[in-house]
C-alpha cells in the first residue's frame, strides 16, 4: 500500500508558503519527499499546491491505484471535503480541478482526512 501525506502552511497568512510531502510504501520505504518555500500565500492555498506537488510527484514515480492500493492523506479538513465535493470550492475550483485531473491519472485513490500529528509530511513545517 502506498501512503501520499501532504501538508502545506503560511507564517502569517497571508506570508511565505510552506509545502511538503511524504511518499512511502506500507510506511517503511520512502519513494519520496520534500518540503520547501514557494512564494507567498494563504494557509488554505499552501494546503492545495502541497496537494498537487504530492500527486504529481506520485503519477511521476509511475503510481497507480489500479496497481497497488493509494491513500491521500492531509490535515486540511478544507481541502479534503473539497475534493469530496462536501464544501464548495469556488475560490479554489482551478486547484481542485487540477488535482481532480492527477488524482484520475493515478487511478482515483482513496482521500483521508488525518490529524495533524498523524500527517508524515507536517513534521517540521
Amino acid at each position: 500500500m502506498v501512503y501520499v501525506y501532504f501538508d502545506g502552511a503560511s507564517k502569517g497568512n497571508p506570508g511565505p508558503i510552506y509545502v511538503s510531502y511524504v511518499i512511502t510504501r506500507n510506511h517503511s520505504e520512502v519513494l519520496a519527499k520534500e518540503k520547501r518555500m514557494l512564494g507567498s500565500g494563504t494557509n488554505n492555498e499552501a494546503e492545495w499546491l502541497a496537494l498537487l506537488l504530492a500527486l504529481s510527484k506520485a503519477l511521476e514515480l509511475g503510481l497507480d491505484n489500479k496497481k497497488e492500493r493509494i491513500i491521500v492523506r492531509g490535515d486540511s479538513e478544507l481541502v479534503v471535503k473539497q475534493l469530496k465535493n462536501q464544501y464548495s470550492a469556488h475560490k479554489f475550483q482551478q486547484a481542485k480541478d487540477a488535482a481532480k485531473t492527477l488524482l484520475k491519472a493515478l487511478g482515483d485513490p482513496l482521500i483521508e482526512w488525518v490529524p495533524r500529528e498523524k500527517n508524515l509530511a507536517g513534521r517540521g513545517l
